[in-house]
């Protein structure tokens, strides 16, 4: 399986950064350099694109062995929309968070994931005393 993830997300993801890239700068999906970003010329916008595609392709392979591939597929195609969106007409960081914040909710309450306790995942080293 982790080959699988390895050689799927590269493949997706390295093959929609080369096909993207001109479609980007053609339809204006650029990052122009201004007081906070200090880059030399427009930056293709596309990195999300890219790593939803890697997601999208290693998912699809696993399909079977992935516990609520909706759900996660659907969280991820949210964030990509809202990314696209925050991208072309900045978005309030605030509306973000919120989104993030109710996918996470909906993943954990949908996929009934909750800690049973939060000392067994800081046990690394015993506390000599």
């Amino acid at each position: 399986m982790l080959l699988t993830l390895f050689v799927t997300f590269l493949r997706g993801h390295f093959l929609t950064l080369l096909v993207m890239r001109p479609v980007a700068i053609k339809i204006g999906l650029v990052d122009k350099p201004n007081y906070r970003k200090r880059h030399q010329g427009a930056i293709p916008l596309i990195g999300g694109i890219s790593l939803f595609m890697g997601n999208l392709c290693f998912y699809l392979m696993q399909w079977d062995q992935t516990r609520l591939p909706y759900l996660y597929l659907f969280s991820i195609l949210v964030l990509l929309l809202m990314g696209i969106i925050d991208d072309r007409y900045d978005i309030s960081p605030f509306l973000r968070a919120g989104v993030q914040a109710f996918l996470a909710i909906l993943m954990i309450d949908m996929g009934n994931v909750y800690p049973r306790s939060f000392r067994a995942n800081f046990r690394y080293h015993s506390s000599s005393r």
